[in-house]
Order: C-alpha cells, then structure tokens, then sequence
C-alpha cells in the first residue's frame, strides 16, 4: 500500500496540558475511502481538522502524496472539503457556487463553465446550476457541496459528517451516491463520521477512534467480525457482553465459565490467562435460539421482551443471573412467535464469539 496520506506520531494539544490526539499513526493509500469513526470527543474531527490544515499539530508529522503539510496553509493544499452545514453561499446560484473555487484558483470563464456543468452532472444536478440554495432541498444542497468540494480536481477529500443534517431515507441514498462518485472517480476520500452503519456502508477501510487514539483500523467485515478490543466490539454494530472468568486459554481457543456456571468456548482477541476475568462478546444475530435445550456451546435463558424492527425481531433473554441477552432473528421465522415467559438455549459457533480483557 502506498503511503499517500501520512500520520506520523501525530499529537494535539489545545490547552497544553491535555491530548485530545494522543498517538496518531495512520496511512491511507491513494484512491482509498477511509473513514474516521467514532464517539464525540474520540479525536476524529480534529485529526481531519489537521489533515485540512486548519488546526497544527502540536508534535508529528502531516504528509500528502509524499510532501509535509505541517507548514502549509490549507488553501495551498489542493484538499477539497464537504461540511454537514453544507456552507453554500446564499447569495450565490448553485452554478456560482461550484465555481467559486476555480475562480479562486483563476481558471478561465471558458474551462469554469465546462467543469462545473461536468461537476453538476456527477451529482445529478444538472439542471439546477440557475437556481439558488434556498430553493433546494438538503440532499440536493448536500450535492452541490460535494460537486464544489470535487470541481476543482483535488487530490484528497474530506468530508466532516456530512449526512448528518439529512433524514434516515435520504442519508442512506446520499451513502450510496457519495460511494459511488468515489468509485467512479478513484479519488481519496477520508470521511468522519459517529455512525457505525454509514462507516460500515461505505468504506474501505475504518479508523475507530477512542480518547485519541485509533483503537484498530481494519476492511468493514474484518472490524464487525473481528474486533481487536471491547470498545470496538461494542461500538461497532450491536453486541453482547457477558462477564466470564477464563478457565482454559490457547491462542485459537478460550474456555470461559459464566456467573451461572455454564461453559462456553470462543477465540479471544487478545492475550488471556487462566483465572483472569474476560468478556465474552457474541452478536445478537449470531445466536440460534434452541427451544428443545440441547444447542451445545450455549447458555440458558428465559425470553423476557421482544423488540419488533420491521425485517427483524430482537428476543432479549435473561440469563439466570438476570443479565441479558439479545437474539436477532427475521421476521416470519417461527421462532419469532415464541410468547414470553418461554425458556430456551442459546448456542452459538465458537468462531462467532470473541473473548475480551475485563476492563
């Protein structure tokens, strides 16, 4: 992978004292689509903040396509940039707007008007460069923003949660859109986000971010199905957690008992000992609810609520130490039709399950 944009020992500070990036070493390969994820306050918004040039790091290096950006001002970094808010200028024509940037960089009347109706077509809007932003809708407001962030033949783009503002519906057409722009152009784009789906949707690879650091960064399969650590576990897509001690630990196997005295077996994703407390994490539709008592590699419990999600159902069971656990399973599969009250086991492929350090 070649290292197109560069983290190196990245760190920034705001008040002197306190880090709000601890450690930031990361590449992204050109024509990538990397996502920073994330809780609030994680530190991917101000690591996409330095990498645009409008915060300095306070130690570590910022490369673009082999050259250091940590002195160079961000308009000189031929980075484009889309914002949840859109920042179009009211006064402005949609057509206007896309060009501001080409005027700012001097390029003909001529070749404006060119890439801007090229630009326009990219994003479906070709019909409305004569209108203004106040006659258009959010998503298409949220086209004319990327269309200006892509006019100019950037090397890199970046993206602030820019679906953010757009209803359910709409965000997951713009998903799929701002995707397919990507693919077409093979153009780098580093996109932040605080929503596990989004990321998971559409990127090549993720960077989960947690108090500023990047906790794994991973292809999407590999960081649901293979998490590194119980925060990424739990932050990416739905989970359970259940307290365990470690009865016996390979590097292929763990042997766990739960506080009911029930044993199970999953991989562990990091180091365990014997007698060390762990968290064994198992994904609600990874689990096959057995009514006849004989799932082997399972635990017992008792369906207490069951959720209704349209194409699914989620069954919560209560274990007998009355912790709970959460099975995912489709809507019209008989097993949805169990009434509450009904004991069962709960199985699930070792494979499926991973084992954390408690803590």
């Amino acid at each position: 992978m070649d290292n197109f944009v560069e983290f190196d020992g990245v760190q920034k500070t705001y008040d002197g004292e306190n880090l709000v990036i601890k450690s930031l070493d990361l590449s992204i390969a050109r024509g990538e689509f990397v996502t920073l994820l994330g809780p609030s306050g994680s530190g991917k918004s101000t690591a996409l903040m330095l990498l645009a040039g409008f915060e300095q790091p306070t130690q570590g290096i910022i490369r673009l396509n082999g050259r250091t950006l940590n002195s160079v001002a961000p308009f000189d970094r031929n980075i484009g940039l889309v914002f949840q808010n859109y920042a179009l200028f009211p006064h402005m024509t949609v057509a206007d707007n896309i060009s501001y940037p080409l005027r700012v960089r001097k390029v003909g009347r001529s070749e404006r008007e060119d890439r801007v109706r090229k630009a326009l077509d990219l994003v479906q809007l070709g019909t409305f460069g004569s209108r203004y932003p106040k006659q258009l809708s959010g998503g298409q407001q949220q086209r004319v923003a990327v269309a200006r962030a892509l006019v100019f033949d950037p090397e890199l783009v970046l993206m602030d949660e820019p679906l953010g503002a757009l209803d359910k519906k709409l965000r997951e057409e713009m998903q799929v859109e701002i995707k397919h722009i990507h693919e077409n152009l093979g153009i780098t784009m580093v996109f932040v986000t605080h929503d596990q789906d989004e990321a998971l949707t559409m990127s090549d690879r993720i960077a989960v971010f947690n108090d500023g650091r990047v906790q794994q960064v991973d292809k999407p399969g590999v960081l649901y199905e293979r998490p590194a650590n119980r925060f990424v576990a739990d932050f990416v897509g739905e989970t359970n957690m259940i307290m365990t001690t470690v009865m016996a630990a390979s590097n292929e196997t763990v042997t766990l008992r739960l506080a009911t005295s029930e044993v199970v077996t999953a991989k562990p994703a990091q180091d365990l000992t014997e007698q060390v407390d762990a968290v064994l994490s198992m994904r609600p539709e990874r689990l096959t609810i057995d009514l006849d008592g004989l799932g082997v590699n399972a635990i017992s419990g008792t369906l207490v609520e069951k959720i209704y999600h349209g194409s699914t159902i989620k069954m919560v069971f209560a274990l007998q130490n009355n912790e709970n656990v959460i099975a995912q399973v489709r809507a019209g599969n008989p097993i949805a039709g169990m009434e509450v009250g009904t004991a069962a086991r709960l199985s699930f492929n070792a494979d499926d399950a991973r084992a954390f350090v408690s803590g």
